[in-house]
């Protein structure tokens, strides 16, 4: 996938409305930030639910290599898998929040950069539902977008 999809808006490429509508049950807007050095972010939450999802297009040349080089020593629950075809890692620090609620994951899209999809359960769904196993199905939502807005 070419790097160039990480330099269009999160909030308009990453979920389109029928996801955020899937995710947190209602239709919800996006809210960009800009992550410093990292690359642009996008979040959206249901304050009724306390559901939370985060997208950062990060950009820092350095792709999953900082993700393994900084965040596997410092995780309490790391899992390496694929989101289609994309090597990705879901991982959980006592740093991000709970690993019943909380859930990040990093994929790869080429080796200089990567898209990190964090979650937070809502609260109905805490000790229900695994978030890292939400958070692939959601990452599938963005990879899914991000591959068709490449024409791959």
């Amino acid at each position: 996938m070419p790097v160039s999809v990480l330099s269009s808006d999160p909030c308009a490429s990453a979920l389109t409305a029928d996801h955020t509508k899937t995710i947190f049950g209602r239709v919800e807007n996006g809210r960009r930030s800009d992550s410093g050095a990292l690359g642009p972010t996008c979040d959206w939450s249901n304050p009724d639910t306390g559901a939370f999802v985060s997208v950062l297009y990060d950009s820092t040349h350095d792709g999953l290599s900082s993700v393994y080089a900084g965040t596997k020593p410092r995780a309490i629950v790391w899992t390496e898998s694929a989101v289609q075809g994309f090597p990705a890692a879901a991982h959980v620090t006592n740093f991000g929040g709970s690993k019943d609620e909380f859930c990040d994951i990093s994929v790869g899209i080429v080796d200089s950069a990567s898209v990190d999809i964090g979650l937070t359960l809502g609260r109905a769904k805490v000790g229900k539902s695994d978030p890292c196993t939400v958070d692939f199905q959601i990452a599938d939502m963005v990879i899914g977008n991000l591959t068709h807005k490449a024409g791959s």
